[in-house]
Order: C-alpha cells, then sequence, then structure tokens
C-alpha cells in the first residue's frame, strides 16, 4: 500500500438511521395513554420514569423518549388507570404538561 492510499478520499459511509421502538398496535381492550412534555434530560431521567411506571400492574408497552420528551404506555385499564400511571411519573419528579388517552 502506497503512502498516497492514506490520503486519498474515502467514500462517505453512509448514515445509519436510528432505530425506533415500534409502537404495538393495541389490542382489543387495551389503551394508550401518551404524556407530553415530560422534560427528561437524560437517559437516566429515561430510566427513572420508565422504572417507576414499571412498577404498576398492567403495563404491556412503555417507551420514554427523550427527543420528544414524552412518555408512551400501552396498558390493561382493567388493572390500572393513567391517574396512576401520572402519579408514577410524578413520583419520578417529572411533571407532564398534557396527555392524550386512545382508547
Amino acid at each position: 500500500m502506497s503512502i498516497f492510499n492514506l490520503f486519498r478520499e474515502k467514500p462517505p459511509t453512509e448514515a445509519r438511521p436510528e432505530l425506533e421502538p415500534e409502537t404495538p398496535i393495541l389490542s382489543e381492550g387495551h389503551h394508550q395513554a401518551i404524556f407530553e412534555g415530560v422534560m427528561m434530560h437524560c437517559n437516566g431521567c429515561k430510566a427513572l420514569v420508565e422504572s417507576e411506571l414499571r412498577e404498576s400492574d398492567g403495563i404491556i408497552y412503555l417507551n420514554a423518549d427523550i427527543r420528544s420528551q414524552s412518555v408512551t404506555v400501552t396498558f390493561d385499564p382493567n388493572r390500572v388507570d393513567v391517574d396512576t400511571l401520572q402519579t408514577a411519573i410524578q413520583q419520578a419528579g417529572y411533571k407532564p404538561k398534557s396527555q392524550r388517552l386512545i382508547t
């Protein structure tokens, strides 16, 4: 290999798209709550919110997203309600600015 090959411009590598967790399709009887404006700043914040929510019974899917500042929870409404989920987020030290419920 020639020393000149070391300085030859290399072709750009393709950027790998960031993988987003898939949101499951709601099964019959399950609800989904989306809490927005949670104001998580790092992975530690995300882990804290997710840890508090996982203590609730009836959680089927959970994703706290730092970029969108939202938490999406799919849950069984016979085992846990939205107020309990919001309380768990508040116990982690965060107060969502809004929430949406999909039934």
